[in-house]
């Protein structure tokens, strides 16, 4: 309680010392406007890989402080891979809010002069332009002072979005043909296994990757199917196995249920996902169950 107290004067005694006038080289503060971009209900943030050119979102641009100056201008403008010598300007000279503009990925491959890559991140933000005429850039190297996308944190606020394309599957990365690779199960809804438990993985060529659940009864690999273009898993149907626990339900099989969400591998974190339809040959079908592995 002592220190309570001692901590408090001193507390008290810094708040009510500290004065303006008591920093002179304090910077003048300066009103900017704020710009909110968002993104039309239902788009996306990933850029297919199998066709990125007939990839389109509707961005909205808004002033976000409704009342006050308003800016001169915004312009909505695009940073590529992080880096802020790859700007390019999308639209210029927006006074109008809010105001909608549509960006495809024709658009930036265009704006780029290079096709849209695996892994390729662009950050929409929008450049300020306050009624004398100064200009506040979304983006600029590390280091400089001036408005940022990425940092405000006012409730409600959102001055960027990020578009992403997936990372290109490399099967290397995966484990070697035909070894058998220790994999962490980090979901299975079928509950053959059990998160964290480590179970082996092959790589089977270039666009195949094999599994077994737990059978014990003629077992049999599930072979997903990796679409190297867009990262895209799928399982055509096959049996593998049955259960010696489980006599009367027979042999066991598998299919994919198409499931953008689920049926994908990850290359950043090396991981393969596949939402399965699972049947018995004797007792009919048991629905969807999602497994998840990942590369130890």
């Amino acid at each position: 309680m002592k220190k309570t107290i001692i901590y408090s004067f001193v507390a008290i005694a810094l708040i009510t010392s500290c004065r303006k006038s008591d920093i002179p080289n304090m910077p003048a503060v300066v009103q900017v406007p704020m710009p909110t971009i968002t993104l039309a209900t239902g788009n996306s943030t990933t850029i297919p890989l199998t066709n990125t050119d007939a990839y389109t979102v509707t961005v909205t641009l808004d002033n976000y402080f409704k009342t006050g100056t308003p800016p001169l201008k915004f312009d909505l403008v695009v940073e590529k891979n992080g880096d802020p010598t790859q700007v390019k300007v999308i639209q210029a000279g927006v006074t109008t809010f809010p105001t909608t503009i549509p960006v495809t990925g024709l658009l930036l491959r265009t704006l780029y002069g290079v096709a849209i890559a695996g892994g390729d991140t662009f950050t929409i933000g929008a450049d300020v332009y306050t009624q004398d005429g100064t200009k506040y850039p979304a983006f600029l190297p590390a280091g400089a002072v001036t408005y940022s996308p990425t940092d405000s944190k006012i409730p409600g606020s959102s001055t960027s979005v990020k578009l992403s394309a997936p990372a290109k599957f490399v099967v290397s990365a995966y484990g070697a043909f035909g070894a058998a690779t220790p994999y962490i199960v980090k979901r299975d809804d079928w509950a053959d296994y059990t998160v964290g438990q480590v179970i082996p993985v092959t790589v089977v060529d270039a666009t195949h990757i094999s599994f077994f659940y737990a059978t014990d009864v003629n077992p049999k690999p599930i072979v997903i199917t990796v679409d190297p273009n867009s990262n895209i898993t799928s399982v055509p149907l096959q049996n593998f196995g049955g259960y010696s626990s489980l006599p009367s339900y027979g042999t066991w099989t598998a299919v994919s249920i198409s499931d953008p969400v689920n049926d994908v591998v990850t290359p950043t974190s090396v991981t393969i996902s596949v939402n399965l339809d699972l049947a018995s040959t004797t007792k009919g079908d048991f629905g969807s169950n999602i497994i998840v592995l990942q590369r130890k």
